[in-house]
């Protein structure tokens, strides 16, 4: 197996992977890998490579086309993605496993959480019903019985904010539904996106949920062709993570055009 494959089949595995190039280092411990990039951060100062080598390769290559002006990025991705097994119902477990990734690479939300590794499924499962035991989300714990342990079920943005808040970190649910004013209703997503990931935050992916599906945002970028002015990045768990890295390897701006959201679904929510 080569070697870029090999190393994105091992982070999809959750293991955790140091995110300067060409550096190859790999560990199922955080505690390792903080310990391991401490040499690299003492050497660099560059922000742009602090925030993650996948953040910040996506972020340069969209900026070479000359209608994008600002891309702005989640701080550190490791994408997840749907496997065979959880194929139907894994797309939120798979969101939220991308979400706690980069919680565990912010010291103030890893402290708080107290998150050394991303959750498995079977993991997640258990400790959203330990959310719900603890109080959190009453009634979408009572829509799912109370139950997620070895089933089958979908989770959405409700249950993805009931385990942040038991992991002890400050969650904001938007629901925004697009009834009369649909065109002005998407540019309040887009502006409340733009404001996030421009805001001096920590700049988590942002769980995004529609109708029967759900992905995650991962930037945004001003683009001078569209309406708006701006256009949402988003990945489906759907997707192969190898889709990106083989983009980026080949420095082809034009097979990212899949993360390139102009907004068009029914109804959100933002978390």
């Amino acid at each position: 197996m080569p070697l870029r494959e090999l190393r994105a089949h091992l982070i999809s595995e959750h293991l955790f992977a140091c995110p300067y190039q060409p550096c190859q280092f790999v560990s199922p411990l955080f505690d390792d890998l903080e310990r391991h990039t401490f040499t690299h951060q003492q050497s660099s100062t560059d922000e742009a490579e602090a925030e993650g080598e996948t953040s910040r390769r996506i972020s340069a290559l969209l900026r070479t086309q000359a209608s994008v002006h600002t891309v702005r990025m989640a701080k550190h991705l490791v994408l997840h993605r749907v496997e065979g097994e959880d194929r139907g119902f894994g797309c939120g477990y798979r969101n939220l496993q991308t979400i706690l990734a980069s919680v565990i690479y912010n010291a103030d939300l890893r402290l708080a959480s107290g998150l050394r590794q991303v959750p498995t499924i079977e993991e997640l499962q258990a400790q959203i019903e330990a959310a719900w035991r603890a109080g959190f989300d009453p009634e979408g714990a009572a829509q799912l019985r109370h139950r997620l342990s070895g089933t089958r079920k979908w989770i959405g943005a409700t249950e993805v904010a009931a385990l942040l808040q038991y992991y002890k970190i400050r969650v904001q649910v938007v629901d925004i539904k697009l009834l009369m004013n649909r065109v002005q209703k998407q540019r309040q997503i887009v502006e409340w996106v733009w404001r996030y990931f421009t805001s001096d935050g920590p700049r988590i992916p942002l769980y995004f949920q529609h109708q029967g599906h759900s992905r995650t945002i991962i930037g945004i970028l001003e683009n001078s062709t569209t309406l708006s002015g701006k256009e949402l990045l988003i990945y489906d768990p759907g997707i192969s993570p190898l889709r990106v890295q083989d983009a980026l390897n080949k420095s082809s701006p034009k097979e990212l055009e899949f993360l390139r959201f102009p907004a068009r679904i029914h109804c959100q929510q933002l978390l």
